[in-house]
């Protein structure tokens, strides 16, 4: 049976917003050209668009007057050279202004147009922070969204999801969250284990299912017996993406909130202090003391796990195993290993946690939300939400994955026929930068889907398709998001840093510690009056909203 279990909303895919900063969001002055923006521009408006062969209309909203569009997006020198945007232009006859930002400085970016009246017309911003979203909405920076009706499949990926109603103030809506195309496997995230089969064969110790005792045991023997030929002491037996651990070690299998809040009993309560929470740091510890997870993957940086793996030097690998980074990891075998067969090497490893289920994590069903400023004009509100509209249609898919019909492709009789060039392999070669779609992506992220996509290839289609048989299989206990808590908003919880200091502690305990339980114990007392402060907010504020 499906479990429940309540997750802190963690970050999606970029960086979030710092807890914190309601004070952060002022009424703004009204500027006299609300289009301004007092940061560095980009003018992409490409090809002039001759109005009169231009669309006249959309779905009976009139598209007869050209109109600049500001915005904030990342990657916008790639964008500028991308003949999609091209094409959008001139369907919808606008131009666009991107406000360039990066994953790095967005968040702050966008607190920065905020709180001093320059949010451009439309603004991209991360989610992870709720309080800090309604604390625009209350200090007047943000346009209510009209009703909806007029745009069908927008309004149609709304109501998919939970994070657009967990976004509302009294009500109102005044954001248009970016549906992930995850719905598929029930808006799981792709975490999993892949793994090195050739060499569990070579090892006598190949299955096609494995128990979390089994795992740990092939690690050890791929550490011992080297079948990567390493040398003695520099094979690997588990190694993962930097952010995931110690979580991946056990931890999560077994006590999916071990850094959070959540309801237990029917009242909150802090995972970290659990007794399942103990015994996972335990297993993690184990796991390290006898040399089974890689040594140095408490100070590793995000990709240095993926490295080792991709570099024949660790057998097993935790990671988000979207169609991008499955691909990273073929692209590295193949350079380790030239001329040989990546899906004879590695699979999806189908494992058990330590309780005996297929353990996934619920992702947030949506990885970012647009917002518009307070006194943008009618015209241009309307004519983002054409374009939103557009993109969240079928069209407006085919337009993202395979590029402007005519030029990439045509259909002929349901079937997609692609003129991209293609690699020696046989591989459709995509023509635009994978990651500069993030216009393309305002309504609907393609992270998953990707294998439908005629340049992804044959061996990460295949990799994916386990992936999906394991996210998809019997007896699953889902790690699941408390879109509640992630929406509630109270000062301790909203200043707390316990969940990131809890993992701070762990990762020092794992390399230090002589006794993990009796200095655990003693830190989760040095917490109390923290712990206690937002455990107060939730069960007499939350549960009794």
């Amino acid at each position: 049976m499906k479990k429940r279990l309540g997750l802190l909303l963690a970050a999606a895919m970029v960086a979030g917003c710092t807890a914190g900063c309601r004070s952060t969001a002022q009424t703004p002055e009204k500027p006299e050209n609300s289009a301004a923006v007092s940061t560095e521009e980009t003018d992409t408006s490409g090809t002039t668009v001759d109005e009169s062969t231009s669309a006249n209309q959309y779905n009976g909203h009139d598209l007869s007057e050209k109109i600049t569009l500001t915005f904030n997006v990342i990657d916008t020198e790639k964008q500028n050279m991308d003949e999609r945007y091209d094409y959008l232009r001139e369907k919808f006859n606008v131009d666009f202004n991107l406000i360039s930002c990066s994953l790095n400085d967005s968040k702050e970016k966008a607190r920065m147009w905020v709180s001093g009246g320059d949010m451009p017309d439309m603004m991209w911003s991360d989610i992870d922070n709720a309080s800090e979203l309604r604390s625009w909405i209350e200090g007047g920076a943000l346009k209510e969204l009209p009703d909806l009706s007029k745009y069908p499949n927008l309004l149609a990926l709304k109501d998919m999801q939970q994070t657009d109603d967990s976004l509302k103030v009294d009500g109102a809506d005044y954001f248009i969250t970016t549906i992930r195309d995850t719905e598929e496997i029930n808006f799981l995230t792709t975490q999993a284990f892949i793994y090195r089969k050739d060499w569990a064969q070579q090892l006598g110790l190949y299955k096609e299912e494995y128990t979390w005792d089994e795992m740990l045991a092939l690690a050890k023997a791929m550490v011992k017996q080297d079948p990567g030929a390493n040398g003695a002491g520099k094979t690997i037996g588990v190694a993962g993406v930097g952010w995931a651990y110690p979580a991946f070690s056990g931890l999560q299998q077994i006590s999916p909130n071990w850094n959070t809040f959540y309801q237990k009993d029917g009242a909150y309560v802090w995972g970290a202090e659990q007794p399942e929470t103990m015994e996972g740091l335990k297993m993690a510890k184990e796991m390290y003391a006898e040399n089974i997870v890689w040594s140095e993957q408490s100070l590793a940086n995000t990709l240095d796990g993926p490295a080792k793996f991709q570099a024949g030097q660790a057998g097993i690998l935790y990671h988000n195993l979207t169609y991008n980074n499955i691909g990273s990891i073929i692209s590295g075998l193949k350079e380790t290993y030239p001329g040989e067969n990546v899906l004879d090497k590695v699979a999806i490893m189908n494992v058990k946690s330590p309780d005996g289920t297929n353990f996934a994590l619920e992702a947030t069903d949506a990885w970012g939300a647009l917002c518009f400023r307070y006194d943008i004009d009618v015209a241009k509100l309307e004519r983002f939400l054409c374009i939103l509209d557009y993109l969240a249609s079928e069209e407006g898919i085919m337009l993202q994955q395979y590029g402007v019909e005519g030029k990439d492709y045509q259909l002929n009789n349901g079937e997609i026929e692609m003129f991209w060039d293609k690699d020696d392999n046989g591989n459709y070669i995509c023509p635009y930068e994978v990651n500069s779609d993030r216009i393309l992506s305002f309504a609907r992220l393609f992270e998953f889907e990707k294998g439908s996509v005629e340049y992804a290839s044959a061996e990460a289609k295949e990799i994916m398709a386990q992936l999906k048989s394991y996210l998809t299989g019997a007896n699953m206990n889902i790690g699941e998001i408390d879109y509640a808590f992630a929406a509630f908003s109270a000062p301790n919880k909203d200043q707390s840093n316990l969940a990131s200091e809890t993992r701070e502690k762990m990762l020092e305990l794992i390399i230090s510690s002589e006794d993990v339980e009796a200095d655990y114990t003693a830190w989760l007392a040095s917490q109390t009056e923290k712990k206690d402060a937002v455990l107060k907010e939730l069960n007499e504020g939350l549960l009794n909203q």
